[in-house]
């Protein structure tokens, strides 16, 4: 459980940098792709986590 907790936590600050960066306008290109990537893994990262959030955890 800490665990998952620790991975949505990553996942939004990885979101929240890498939206804070982009919005720089003298990124070489080489950067802002890379930003672009860490975005995608961290947006991936936040749906995985929602969709186990989302799971029934058993007969409750």
């Amino acid at each position: 459980m800490a665990s998952d907790k620790k991975q949505l936590t990553n996942s939004l600050a990885l979101i929240k940098g890498a939206n804070e960066a982009l919005q720089r306008e003298d990124l070489p290109p080489q950067v802002r792709a890379r930003l672009e990537k860490a975005k995608e893994i961290g947006e991936a990262g936040l749906k995985r986590e929602l969709e186990n959030t989302d799971k029934p955890a058993g007969n409750a």
